[in-house]
């Protein structure tokens, strides 16, 4: 039986023996113009082109037709309370007079049809979450302002997350990669050579980066078994690009002047107030059984972003256990939480969460600036939180 082979010896054969590397590598290294200019991860720029894409006037030369098929789609996927137009009114009528707004108020797109009067508000999130009540500012803003339209509110995110708002209506990424590779089927004949070659970029950038590819998790799932040893390898060495972002926050909380107590795991800190110890959590910050549900504060390092939550753990008693959290929801002013009804979960359950900080995945920031945000959203976090404690304490 063959002996298995060293360390270096996996990453030489990881190396120059790999035709499905080879693959992988040409698949996503193919030209793309989105690439290019860097905008795959840009939220605003995604935002940018949407606009052009969906503006009658704008020089694709196809009038309402990209307009009014996401239009259609967005109908279809929300409930009949939500629509602004019935789908046989949109089929019917020509949309002569449309506006479309970029970051008025702050949203990032706007859709204004002036006959027949309705509003589509999309909030565009490629990765980041939303925070500070954003999207029920945003509504808030559009009712006020355009008070005698229809109006619908979109969250569009990578993978059709749920927005926190009930009416509101979560698109992803994978319906609008489906809608315009119909309309680029139905309407090749009309397209322009160079519009159809920018919306086949356009649609291969979102296949790629925020969809499912099946060729790119075959070849992956192929690499990973063939060269399981080498890939483990360079994980455990070199990390991933932000896998050392969090060790300047992560000291500074574990030292003796610090008011928490921390758990790390990966890119995730748990963090509980250091005045708990001895009476709800130990000293390595777990919870005591007799004071379930946990309650503490969660700091995730994602590829872009930095996010703090304040999270209510599991309870035998179901029923308690959302008593506790409807008294910590019931009003926003006394602790600063919030949570949609429709998201209390029977474990984990989010009543605060806020983007502390974004960034360019070729613009990382420094540890020091990564700490220096988490430690002011504790500082502003730490009040909160032990008042809530003292609210659900028996």
């Amino acid at each position: 039986m063959p002996s298995a082979p060293s360390d270096l010896e996996a990453l030489e054969l990881f190396v120059s023996n790999n035709d499905d590397l080879l693959a992988l590598e040409e698949h996503l290294g193919r030209f793309n113009i989105f690439d290019a200019l860097r905008i795959e991860h840009a939220e605003i720029r995604h935002s940018n082109f949407l606009a052009w894409l969906l503006n009658p006037s704008e020089s694709h030369g196809q009038g309402t037709l990209f307009l009014k098929a996401v239009l259609m789609d967005l109908l279809r996927q929300s409930p009949a309370d939500r629509r602004p137009i019935s789908a046989v009114e949109l089929d019917s009528v020509e949309l002569r007079d449309i506006e479309i707004r970029r970051e008025w108020k702050s949203i990032d797109l706007l859709v204004i049809s002036h006959d027949p009067k309705f509003i589509v508000a999309i909030e565009n999130k490629i990765y980041a979450g939303e925070h500070s009540s954003q999207l029920s500012r945003y509504e808030q803003a559009v009712r006020t302002e355009f008070n005698d339209f229809r109006s619908m509110f979109v969250l569009l995110a990578a993978r059709g997350q749920g927005p926190s708002e009930e009416s509101w209506t979560g698109y992803s990424y994978q319906s609008l990669h489906g809608v315009l590779s119909r309309v680029k089927r139905t309407a090749a004949g009309s397209l322009g050579a160079d519009v159809a070659t920018f919306l086949d970029h356009y649609l291969n950038m979102i296949g790629t980066r925020f969809m499912d590819d099946q060729t790119i998790e075959s070849l992956c799932k192929r690499i990973y078994t063939n060269h399981r040893r080498a890939i483990d390898l360079i994980i455990e060495h070199a990390g991933s690009a932000t896998s050392g972002l969090l060790e300047v926050a992560e000291a500074q909380l574990r030292a003796p002047e610090s008011r928490w107590v921390v758990r790390a795991r990966s890119n995730w800190l748990f963090l509980v107030p250091k005045e708990w110890v001895g009476r709800r959590v130990d000293a390595e910050g777990n919870t005591h059984e007799h004071c379930t549900p946990s309650l503490f504060a969660e700091v995730q390092m994602r590829p872009d972003s930095v996010h703090l939550r304040v999270v209510v753990g599991p309870h035998g008693d179901q029923a308690a256990r959302r008593r506790i959290i409807e008294r910590l929801i019931a009003n926003k002013e006394e602790f600063g939480f919030r949570c949609n009804r429709r998201n209390l979960t029977d474990v984990w359950t989010r009543v605060y969460a806020e983007r502390l900080l974004s960034w360019s995945p070729d613009d990382l920031p420094s540890g020091e600036r990564v700490a220096k945000v988490i430690a002011d959203g504790l500082a502003k976090l730490l009040t909160p939180v032990l008042t809530a404690e003292r609210a659900i304490s028996p």
